[in-house]
């Protein structure tokens, strides 16, 4: 199933925010149009506050626009409260609640993933995996919610990993390996890396770590790479092992990794 993300016209509620300037709608020919308040209409139209005069409200009908986007909407930000207070049912009727809400205006992807991931820690695995195959082969309009969709795919992809698809994961996580976010990135290569130590596949694994530590230097993540290239090439009785060992100990001497050492 395949979603238009930005531009979903199924919401029957109408959304508005109210900002300093800070809303923006990119028409379909490319004009950005800068403005305090931006309504979602039931029927996929926009009507936005004009920037010439606060007094007077602009309509853009569905079609004409190609993403909205307004700052982050206290139902997000109360639901977010909610997550990380551990009220994870509250938290996913919060998300969805603002989806419905806030999914012509650029939140929809993160709800989805928000509410996804709650779903799952209420032991809704199963759930929380058809909620995000929805938007699995979706068209990312606005590139500021590029980084949005990665997560949820690497989200994806770990639920996959959870439910025994390892071969569904893998697939995704290649894609989320080509993240603009280093960490991301560093995270994916990770996990495509775990996958095949899990297979008895050593050799690449090791290989996919050794990328991790060459690709990713700064990532928090860096460590850890350092010690599982040297943890596969050590159970491939490979020399070069004790090379990444030395690097680990110089560079982390304080990292859980490091003391992990022999």
């Amino acid at each position: 199933m395949k979603f238009l993300l930005t531009l979903s016209l199924l919401c029957g509620f109408t959304a508005a925010l109210f900002g300093a300037g800070e809303c923006l709608i990119v028409t379909s020919d490319g004009r950005r149009i800068s403005t305090s308040s931006v309504t979602a209409k039931p029927n996929g139209d926009l009507e936005y506050v004009s920037p010439e005069n606060s007094a007077l409200r602009v309509r853009i009908p569905k079609g004409r626009y190609r993403y909205a986007w307004v700052p982050k909407p206290a139902d997000v930000t109360e639901a977010d409260a909610k997550y990380k207070a551990g009220d994870y049912k509250g938290a996913a009727e919060l998300y969805l609640k603002a989806y419905l809400n806030y999914r012509n205006l650029g939140w929809d992807i993160y709800c989805m993933m928000m509410e996804a991931d709650t779903l799952d820690k209420l032991g809704m695995t199963r759930d929380a995996i058809a909620k995000l195959e929805g938007i699995q082969t979706a068209r990312v309009l606005n590139p500021e919610l590029e980084n949005d969709y990665q997560r949820a795919m690497f989200l994806l992809a770990s639920l996959y990993r959870k439910t025994d698809n390892a071969e569904g994961a893998e697939q995704l996580l290649k894609k989320v390996s080509q993240s603009r976010d280093g960490e991301l990135a560093a995270s994916a290569f990770m996990a495509r890396a775990e996958i095949l130590a899990e297979r008895g596949n050593r050799k690449d694994a090791a290989n996919l770590y050794f990328q991790t530590v060459l690709l990713f230097p700064k990532s928090g993540k860096h460590p850890e790479a350092l010690y599982r290239t040297y943890e596969n090439l050590k159970l491939l009785n490979d020399a070069r092992a004790e090379k990444f060992a030395e690097r680990l100990r110089t560079e982390y001497p304080s990292d859980p990794f490091a003391k992990r050492l022999k």
